[in-house]
């Protein structure tokens, strides 16, 4: 029994549109899209702040003297020594 073969353009049509698709996604819409990310990107929602409440000016105020607090030890390399010693004495 013969096999059945599609004609000579068809063959060759259905081989370049998922190749020329997949091509083009990689060549101009990832690229695109990992621009728009890393150069568009947020860090964090932007608050309205001459709408906050004395509730939230509290927890923002503790926020950063906590951060400021940690710092140190947030900072600190694993292989310097000798701040991590000092870390361990101070916040015990």
């Amino acid at each position: 029994m013969r096999a059945a073969t599609y004609p000579p353009a068809l063959r060759n049509y259905l081989k370049l549109v998922p190749a020329a698709t997949i091509y083009l996604y990689l060549v101009v819409a990832h690229p695109w899209m990992l621009y728009n990310m890393l150069n568009h990107a947020k860090e964090r929602v932007e608050r309205l702040y001459f709408k906050r409440n004395g509730f939230q000016k509290s927890a923002t105020k503790r926020d950063d003297i906590l951060r400021w607090y940690y710092k140190p030890a947030l900072d600190s390399q694993p292989t310097d020594w000798e701040s991590n010693i000092r870390q361990l004495i101070v916040y015990k």
